[in-house]
């Protein structure tokens, strides 16, 4: 009986080898195997998926912030959610508008996020959202950082390709105040 229990045990050490060697063979680079080639898009490709971003919503977590080198600078955290309402990463174009209710002005930031590596290095873990700095705001967006009365509109819209592979532009809207 102990030389049966003595067999099975390697047998299953072996049995697991052979699924974590299989497995890590799938982990390979197979670029020069003609029977697995990889398949990358071409950097700043946006491609569909059932996982693209459905929604977009800025974060509670999105706030003024002065450093001594750069001055004030607005810290803006979205997240992009798939159609069941979980955080995903996706590639695409970000615009964000801030704006003045009063009519003071509107001051825009274009993002490239359709390339890979800056999308991926603006990207926190920690927060699982997007995290960007808005910097050289105008005089009435710093005024407002520095206590003024009043609040910005920050409006982010995000432009994809949808699970469909049809284009996409989503949107959503925040009011930003300054420290209490």
């Amino acid at each position: 009986m102990r030389a049966k229990s003595w067999r099975r045990g390697h047998l299953l050490i072996a049995l697991g080898a052979a699924v974590t060697v299989g497995g890590l063979a799938g982990c390979i680079n197979t670029e020069n195997n003609p029977d697995r080639p990889v398949v990358t898009p071409p950097s700043g490709t946006v491609v569909a998926s059932p996982f693209s971003p459905a929604g977009v919503r800025v974060l509670s977590l999105t706030h003024f912030e002065r450093t001594p080198e750069e001055g004030d600078r607005v810290m803006l955290f979205f997240e992009l959610i798939d159609q069941w309402g979980d955080t995903v990463k996706g590639a695409g174009r970000l615009e964000v508008r801030v704006s003045d209710p009063n009519g003071s002005g509107t001051e825009e930031w274009e993002i490239d996020l359709a390339d890979l590596t800056r999308n991926a290095s603006l990207y926190d873990p920690s927060t699982r959202a997007y995290r960007l700095a808005l910097r050289e705001l105008p005089a009435w967006l710093r005024a407002i950082a520095a206590g003024g009365e009043g609040e910005a509109s920050v409006e982010v819209y995000f432009r994809t390709v949808g699970a469909d592979g049809r284009r996409v532009v989503l949107r959503d809207r925040y009011a930003l105040r300054g420290p209490s």
